[in-house]
């Protein structure tokens, strides 16, 4: 949508002096009987009186705006070209100046504006580069100023030429992620389902019935009990998972660390990435200003789907939302797998042990603040303490959460998330 701001000529300096100079030739030629003296104010006079007909009869700037980006959706941190065409449609030239209007995104090369004459029917480009940073961002349009014939007024307008531009989360590649929920779907995948049948990894043996693949027979058991038994085999398919993200305010304004969230919302985004790869039934929740709920879904749609509600996400601060008591459980499959991404509160512990006792198996990724601020105050023997009293006390809420059978990983953002996720997983199943 476009809007426009000047229509109308704005007077300039020079067209108030010279009405000044109009009033003072004739009142000197009247008090002075001095007829030359008004006759000076004429050619003043027909001056401005042609002003006054150009504002009423040239009230638009007769040019025309499009704009072209060479990414639709980037991800963040990519360098997107964008290229503003702009043509004289009037049949006489045009002394014009425009500026893009561009959201507060920082421009790495070339200039949104530019000073030029157009002849009637020509037409010329602006071309700039700009860094893009995660959300959703909206060109308004392109603000054009023309000077009129006699230099001394102008107009102004916003030409339409709207562009929305998407920006992704960027995120890693998630590599190894051993889950395990207590309910699968009757689709083949990669999740271990505690049933025998086709599969890879041994499962146990029964005896053999009739249409059982032969290929299957352990002929060893067969020679030591003299009848035929089957291998079986676990069988591996595609689960239910949800990912839900923590926006809330209250977890993610830490005053030493600026952009804490965006690590949240890359590893969201890395895990959606990784479990619809694998070709399970991801859904996202994010729990902030409301509850923005991504329907569950499979492939490459649905990772867009997810990848664009992140895009947008922000943290926010509603007092409904300040604890996880209200998230919507009727959401989540029963017996699923939930992938909680959250800094954590001592106050979260209670409503996750009770989704755990509910038979969902839960991870949790947490971002360590405390390691961000860390590197900032190596100097500080004051702070250390502070730290150590803080990673005390962290460590005893991610420890409770351990001990009612949650998996937790705490995420070291200076590091990839991929080894640590494998690392502590792996290192919590075999203490149980």
């Amino acid at each position: 949508m476009s809007m426009q701001l000047k229509k109308l000529p704005r007077v300039q300096s020079r067209i108030a002096i010279t009405s000044i100079m109009i009033i003072l030739l004739v009142i000197a030629g009247i008090v002075m009987r001095r007829g030359e003296l008004i006759a000076l104010a004429m050619p003043l006079f027909v001056y401005g009186l042609a002003f006054i007909i150009t504002a009423l009869t040239e009230q638009t700037t007769g040019i025309k705006a499009t704009r072209r980006i060479s990414l639709v959706t980037p991800t963040e941190g990519e360098v997107v070209e964008a290229v503003v065409t702009l043509a004289n449609e009037t049949g006489s030239a045009l002394m014009i100046a425009a500026i893009d209007l561009l959201p507060p995104l920082v421009i790495t090369d070339g200039e949104a504006t530019t000073l030029i004459e157009l002849a009637g029917g020509e037409r010329t480009q602006i071309t700039y580069s700009f860094l893009t940073e995660r959300g959703k961002h909206r060109f308004s349009g392109v603000q054009v100023t023309q000077w009129d014939k006699w230099g001394i007024g102008r107009w102004e307008e916003i030409l339409p030429c709207d562009s929305t531009l998407t920006v992704l989360p960027r995120y890693e590649r998630l590599s190894k992620i051993p889950i395990r929920p207590r309910r699968t779907k009757v689709y083949a995948g990669v999740v271990k389902s505690l049933e025998g049948g086709e599969g890879i990894e041994f499962f146990g043996a029964r005896e053999y019935t009739l249409g059982d693949d032969i290929r299957r027979i352990n002929w060893k058991a067969y020679a030591r009990l003299d009848r035929l038994v089957i291998n079986e085999y676990e069988q591996e398919r595609i689960v239910d998972v949800t990912i839900i993200l923590d926006a809330r305010a209250l977890t993610n304004q830490d005053p030493g660390v600026s952009d804490q969230f965006a690590y949240s919302v890359r590893a969201a985004a890395a895990l959606a990435d990784y479990f619809l790869d694998l070709g399970n039934n991801v859904g996202l929740l994010t729990y902030g200003a409301f509850l923005d709920w991504i329907y569950p879904g499979y492939g490459k749609r649905q990772r867009q789907r997810v990848l664009e509600a992140l895009a947008r996400v922000h943290i926010a601060d509603k007092a409904v939302f300040q604890d996880l008591r209200f998230m919507p459980t009727r959401f989540f499959p029963s017996r699923s797998q939930l992938v909680i991404v959250s800094p954590l509160t001592e106050d979260d512990i209670e409503i996750l042990g009770i989704l755990h006792a509910r038979e969902y198996k839960i991870i949790v990724v947490s971002p360590n603040p405390l390691l961000i601020e860390r590197a900032q105050h190596t100097d500080d023997p004051a702070w250390i303490l502070a730290y150590r009293l803080a990673a005390a006390e962290r460590k005893t809420l991610l420890s409770a959460l351990m001990r009612v059978g949650i998996q937790v990983v705490d995420w070291d953002v200076a590091r990839p998330l991929s080894p640590q996720i494998e690392w502590a997983l792996s290192r919590q199943r075999s203490r149980r």
